[in-house]
């Protein structure tokens, strides 16, 4: 069997980026029922989703029980890439890794340590992701005496790289008592990530407006309780926690553990901006181009090219707080508002403090003068978005005010009623540069053909509805991919060729630039009333 040069790269990659691992001892299948997998002391186990680092297949049913071959020690799971599909916008995973009952999806996977893992995959038959690749170590089971108290006031814990500290609820894993006290956790070492996860967390469920009467709140994060665990990494910086619960209803609490780690050096460009703002509201839709392009004739996105620096100045992205790695994609409408995908909104909603929107960047490895991150106030998604069917596939993000320069301008609405079919579009984005592939460090484009929705519905038949935008090539080659959802798709305007108008939002198809799948967009015609309205609401 010819193995694909890019699952050996893939692999190779996912190994190197392990730490302390010795040696690789297996890559046992992901089956149904799940099979017994034995880590070896000082060896690691890697666990990969079916045919990972392609697409993961639709149904998939499989998983592995572990332990260690050591009595005594326990075990413990780390994904360095994870990549399922998002959780709806009611919170629930539609694709996930669970491991001991607890369920993993969108690009944060599990940092668990215990003495048994039951690991079970599973997948629905949408919008199919890169999948995982995990690696299991053996792991020094600590003593209670290493747990540290819950106090008040906190006392100042130090870790080191390499550390991992557990730490309980009052009275774990009995229900906890009406107590109010935290931990202060310290990196003890300069350029360190201290990194939370918890393996249970039982708390009392949210109340009335969403409020959290029982919690563990993390400072600069927010509060915590029902069953939404805290995944919170931060970079050099104390992680402070609060513990807190009234007087009923208590439940058995969390076991949660913070990991140090070195983290990888890097010297950020100083942000200064060096264009006069425009304090007006600028004409929409004109590109940026001041600069030739960076990499022009690279191969992006998928079959397209690098684009110049800023030269869509309307382009945003979608990170983790304090992260550069843009998850999905959006485009600027006004000062205060952000357009992008349902599906890549639902996991912000409740949870915007987790989130940023970038503006004005172009080389995620590099911060440009231009690069601003703002917080989101609102997430607002359509009311008729259907995850099932991927219809209405719209959101919109109230954002904290962004200032307008020639290389950060908003995008323009239609100004016309028009299906587009059968004109040039462009789209942009940072995702992946082929389906189940690495995402770009540079912001690309690909511009592609759109097509009338009865040829669209000839290879997806009734999946393909009024809100639906197709375009792609026939022979293929040429396509958004992963991580490019939520991202803008323009035209230039027909009375008007200096500006661009956006037609589209990449939101879903069958893999990516394969011969007569063409990528579907929202068709934001649809939407021009629900959009101005939403930006005029408070």
């Amino acid at each position: 069997m010819k193995v694909p040069l890019s699952f050996l790269v893939a692999s190779l990659l996912a190994i190197c980026a392990v730490e302390n691992v010795l040696a690789v001892s297996a890559i046992p299948e992901c089956i149904k029922p799940p099979q017994e997998v034995v880590v070896p002391v000082d060896g690691t186990v890697l666990l990969q989703s079916p045919a990972f680092p392609e697409a993961y297949p639709s149904r998939s049913n499989c998983g592995w029980n572990v332990r260690s071959e050591e009595p005594g020690q326990q075990v413990r799971i780390e994904c360095p890439s994870f990549k399922l599909t998002n959780r709806n916008r009611n919170g629930r995973c539609l694709d996930f890794l669970r491991v001991n009952e607890k369920r993993f999806c969108g690009e944060r996977g599990p940092d668990v340590v215990a003495s048994l893992l039951d690991v079970d995959f599973r997948s629905d038959r949408r919008r199919n992701s890169r999948g995982f690749n995990c690696s299991v170590t053996t792991a020094q089971a600590p003593s209670r005496s290493e747990t540290p108290r819950c106090s008040q006031p906190p006392q100042s814990l130090p870790v080191a790289p390499g550390d991992v500290v557990f730490f309980t609820s009052p009275n774990y894993p009995n229900n906890y008592p009406n107590r109010r006290c935290g931990w202060r956790f310290t990196p003890a070492a300069s350029n360190m990530r201290l990194t939370l996860a918890c393996n249970d967390f039982r708390m009392q469920n949210r109340v009335r407006k969403n409020r959290c009467q029982d919690f563990l709140s993390v400072k600069a994060k927010g509060k915590f309780c029902g069953r939404e665990s805290p995944e919170v990494t931060v970079t050099n910086k104390d992680l402070v926690l609060e513990f807190k619960a009234n007087k009923r209803n208590n439940l058995s609490g969390f076991n949660c553990s913070v990991s140090g780690y070195q983290a990888p050096s890097s010297t950020p460009a100083p942000v200064i901006s060096t264009s006069k703002p425009i304090t007006s509201d600028p004409e929409c839709g004109v590109k940026y181009e001041a600069t030739e392009k960076s990499g022009a004739g690279e191969m992006k996105i998928v079959g397209g090219v690098t684009t110049g620096e800023n030269e869509y100045p309307w382009q945003a992205g979608l990170v983790f707080a304090g992260s550069s790695s843009v998850f999905c994609g959006g485009s600027i409408l006004k000062s205060t508002w952000v357009l992008t995908a349902a599906h890549c909104a639902e996991n912000i909603a409740g949870r915007e403090n987790n989130y940023e929107v970038l503006i004005g960047a172009h080389n995620l490895r590099v911060s440009a003068n231009s690069e601003t991150r703002h917080a989101i106030k609102r997430t607002i998604i359509h009311p008729d978005y259907e995850d099932e069917t991927v219809d209405n596939d719209i959101a919109l993000l109230e954002v904290e005010p962004i200032e307008f320069d020639r290389r950060v301008m908003p995008v323009c609405l239609p100004a016309r009623a028009d299906d587009y079919d059968g004109v040039l579009a462009t789209v942009t984005g940072w995702g992946t540069l082929s389906a189940g592939g690495e995402p770009s460090d540079w912001l690309m484009e690909v511009t592609l053909p759109t097509m009338s929705n009865g040829e669209c519905k000839a290879t997806y038949s009734d999946l393909i509805t009024k809100n639906m935008l197709c375009a792609g090539l026939e022979v293929g080659g040429k396509d958004s991919c992963q991580g490019d959802s939520g991202g803008p798709m323009v035209t230039v305007r027909a009375d008007n060729r200096a500006q661009f108008e956006q037609i589209g939002i990449v939101s879903w198809g069958a893999g990516c630039a394969e011969p007569g799948k063409p990528g579907v967009y929202t068709r934001i015609t649809e939407y021009l009333s629900w959009i101005e309205s939403t930006m005029a609401s408070k």
